[in-house]
């Protein structure tokens, strides 16, 4: 049955399609480091003086090791569940999107044997027991198909994490300002080396999704410019270290993404990303939907 809006040319994804990514994506990606994380990782480790930050990160990659030989989660904090959906032109998203990234969600952690992390309210704080819900954010792109990509987040690094409304005035040496006066209370307890999203303008909410979405947009290649190269030196210098024991390497990666704001704010968000960077991605072209409608 066609929705009433939907064109001819329009596709309509299946929700049972939106179940089955998550849930493949979701398991993949709580046993799996990013690479480009690894790849940094292996490529600053020389730079690294510090006994005992060295003998940090020998054991993060020993960790890395056996969750990929044996298949186990990389963190015993396995996360919450956030699902990146970009959806080219004529692709349509069903209904009950929402159900059917959960329905992914509670399988692989079910079938995974994950830890349940999620609490159904903030102060009653009875656990749901499957992890859900998944935070969606859904976008449209310049794309020829469906793309989705599952982050999970433990609490370590979000708790890391910080907003701020600052004055226009203050500009990018206020943005630099908040960025280290929060990472000198909160690094340390973030498991570093961090990688750090920064969303700077829009509006409060806006700047925590492009916060989020710098991390994603970092891992998946986008590469420093000269601002965030100097961030990323003044973090370093801080001295926290691999997982806070002090050293050189307390952060390996800075990305800022920016949107239009109001004339009198300057809104910008801190996610901070711990050393286990779980994500995965799939991309699907329209015959790939095609395909999947047709064995339904």
């Amino acid at each position: 049955m066609t929705n009433w809006w939907m064109k001819e040319s329009n596709i309509l994804v299946p929700s049972t399609l939106i179940k089955d990514i998550v849930y493949k994506l979701t398991s993949q990606a709580s046993v799996s480091l990013y690479p480009r994380y690894y790849e940094e990782l292996l490529k600053r480790l020389p730079e690294e003086d510090s006994p005992n930050a060295q003998w940090v990160l020998e054991q993060l990659l020993k960790n890395v090791e056996v969750a990929k030989r044996e298949n186990l989660p990389l963190c015993q904090d396995t996360g919450y569940v956030i699902v990146f959906i970009k959806i080219g032109k004529d692709i349509c998203l069903p209904e009950n999107i929402q159900s059917s990234a959960d329905e992914g969600v509670r399988l692989a952690f079910n079938d995974s044997l994950l830890r349940a992390s999620m609490v159904a309210h903030p102060f009653d704080r009875v656990n749901t027991k499957d992890n859900t819900p998944a935070i969606i954010h859904i976008e449209k792109g310049d794309i020829d198909g469906l793309e989705v990509d599952v982050m999970l987040k433990g609490a370590g690094s979000e708790n890391a994490s910080a907003l701020k409304m600052l004055s226009p005035s203050e500009g990018m040496q206020g943005v630099r300002r908040f960025i280290l006066q929060t990472l000198k209370k909160t690094a340390w307890n973030a498991c570093p080396p961090l990688v750090l999203g920064i969303g700077i303008g829009g509006t409060m909410e806006k700047s925590a999704y492009l916060a989020k979405k710098a991390i994603l947009n970092w891992a998946k290649g986008r590469e420093m410019d000269e601002w965030e190269r100097s961030l990323l030196e003044d973090v370093n210098e801080l001295g926290i270290g691999p997982g806070g024991v002090g050293g050189k390497l307390t952060c390996l990666g800075v990305g800022v993404e920016t949107a239009p704001c109001h004339i009198a704010t300057l809104p910008v968000a801190l996610n901070v990303q711990c050393y286990a960077m779980r994500i995965a991605g799939l991309r699907l072209s329209r015959e790939d939907i095609l395909a999947s409608l047709n064995s339904v």
